[in-house]
C-alpha cells in the first residue's frame, strides 16, 4: 500500500513489500520517467531541427530576402520597360524628339544652324 506525505514523499508499507505490489509501481515509474527523458530528449532535438532544417526557419528567412531581392529586381525591370515604351511611342509620334535624339546622339544639326566647339585649355 501507498501512502503519501504533503513532502512528496512516498512510503511503503510492509503489507506492499509482502504481496509484491511495490515493485511493479516502482517499475511503471521507471517506464514513466523513460518517458519522459525520451520526451525532453526529443524537444530540443525538434526544435533544433525547426530552425536549422531543410526549410526551418532559418532556410523561410533566407528565401524570404531572395524573394524581397527579386520582387524588387522586377520592379525595376518594370519601370525600365515602361521608360522604353515611352521612348518608342514618342519616336513614333513626335518629330520634336525624334531630333533632340538626332542631336543628342548623333550630333546631326538642322539647316541654318551653327555648332561651336569650345575646348577647355589645360
Amino acid at each position: 500500500m501507498l501512502v503519501k506525505h504533503r513532502t512528496n514523499v512516498i512510503i511503503y508499507t510492509a503489507d506492499c513489500v509482502k504481496t509484491g505490489s511495490s515493485s511493479m509501481g516502482l517499475m511503471k515509474k521507471t517506464e514513466g520517467f523513460k518517458k519522459k527523458y525520451l520526451l525532453l530528449a526529443l524537444i530540443p532535438a525538434i526544435a533544433a531541427f525547426a530552425v536549422f532544417g531543410d526549410k526551418g526557419l532559418l532556410d523561410i528567412y533566407r528565401l524570404k530576402k531572395e524573394l524581397n531581392g527579386i520582387l524588387s529586381y522586377n520592379k525595376s525591370l518594370d519601370d525600365e520597360n515602361r521608360a522604353l515604351e515611352e521612348n518608342i511611342r514618342l519616336l513614333k509620334t513626335d518629330k520634336r524628339y525624334i531630333g533632340y535624339i538626332a542631336k543628342k546622339e548623333l550630333g546631326m544639326i538642322r539647316k541654318n544652324e551653327v555648332v561651336y566647339k569650345i575646348e577647355d585649355p589645360k
